[in-house]
């Protein structure tokens, strides 16, 4: 339902929305990205002051003067529900509700194991969480179960961003939780605790790569830049996004490349931001929400590249240059996408049906089920 369209201006931005009773507001995916870097806060006071115009007068306290449901411009293949409904009920607090699918059947215990940790970072707390209505996840055969959760905070040090970035990994980590070590951010979380002997045995998986060495010390001239932009588009391209960690090497157990031994790099100031540029100069178009650091181990590191799951309709992600029967190509391009542990070359089906998605999407606005769609 698209509502009466409403304007208002919050630090400076002009922000169209939909809106029915004056109180209840929409804002649709197609905007929502423009309105990340808008702070809690400040988009609170907005529609404070714009409550009070209404009514003459203050909302009583522990009243609902603003309810708000953002659609997130960025949409993951299980998704039934990208959105996440705002309350402003006070001033200096806001209440979040998230909707979000778990694949295998889980207890409410483990449910709530995944969302504590996601939102003490983000400084809120848990007020309620509770299965939901069973239509959310009538597209999974498997027994899947739809969730929701509710929590609060102060409106302060956040964006609507952060709001997007919490419901992205609370739906992520939620599908992935029965088998976690698949799940990328995850791993992050044990290196970044001090566990990175906890990850040998893992094997490598379609959401997996790991590499012993730096990319600037195994290849020579461009093809460490080649190399590099070709496994993270492969993941880009693949369904679900993945993880690159370099730093750790794997070796083959029973047929499936398996991270065996930890070889931290020794630390470069410089190694991020090389690699970031490469990623951007190297890979068309942009991979959204591209996250890359470096997570000590010791006196070293270990560099991890995420990229998660990317919008249909901007695939293929294209590498500027190839390498063909060991050479370099410049002024070629490639298309490789991830499939098991390994990164392959999408072959012209798989290019073509890309390339429908990608018309589909702009042609009718609707996202087309990648599950039926040949890739």
């Amino acid at each position: 339902m698209r509502y009466p369209q409403l304007s208002l201006t919050v630090s400076g931005q002009e922000l169209a929305c939909g809106t029915i009773n004056n109180v209840d507001y929409e804002i649709v995916g197609d905007h929502s990205d423009s309105i990340t870097g808008i702070n809690v806060a400040d988009f609170a006071a907005t529609l404070l002051e714009r409550s009070r115009r209404l009514w003459n007068d203050s909302p009583d306290k522990g009243d609902t003067y603003a309810s708000i449901l953002i659609e997130d411009f960025v949409v993951f293949p299980w998704d039934e529900f990208a959105s996440y409904y705002l309350d402003l009920t006070k001033e200096g607090e806001f209440t979040i509700t998230i909707y979000f699918i778990s694949l295998i059947p889980s207890s409410p215990e483990k449910i709530k194991q995944i969302i504590e940790p996601i939102i003490r970072r983000f400084a809120l707390h848990l007020i309620e969480t509770s299965e939901a209505s069973e239509g959310l996840a009538s597209t999974f055969d498997n027994g899947a179960r739809s969730w929701f959760m509710k929590c609060t905070g102060p409106t302060q040090n956040l964006t609507l961003g952060d709001l997007f970035a919490l419901r992205r990994e609370l739906s992520y980590r939620a599908f992935f939780f029965e088998n976690s070590l698949k799940h990328p951010n995850l791993i992050i979380d044990i290196l970044e605790a001090g566990g990175a002997s906890e990850l040998i045995g893992t094997p490598e998986s379609d959401t997996l790569e790991v590499k012993s060495v730096d990319y600037m010390s195994k290849y020579q001239g461009d093809r460490w830049k080649i190399e590099l932009a070709q496994d993270v588009s492969s993941f880009a391209n693949a369904e679900l996004g993945g993880l690159l960690l370099v730093g750790i090497k794997s070796r083959e157990v029973e047929g499936r490349d398996t991270l065996d031994k930890i070889t931290p790099l020794s630390p470069n100031p410089k190694r991020l931001s090389q690699y970031r540029d490469v990623i951007n100069a190297r890979i068309h178009p942009p991979i959204d929400d591209l996250r890359i650091g470096a997570i000590p181990v010791g006196h070293k590191e270990i560099l991890y590249v995420l990229i998660p799951p990317q919008r249909d309709e901007r695939k293929p992600f294209i590498v500027l240059g190839g390498i063909l029967e060991g050479k370099i190509e410049g002024k070629t391009f490639s298309i490789v996408r991830r499939r098991g542990d390994r990164t392959v070359w999408v072959d012209p089906r798989e290019f073509h049906a890309m390339l429908t998605a990608g018309r589909t999407f702009f042609r009718t606005g609707n996202r087309p089920n990648t599950q039926n769609n040949g890739y």
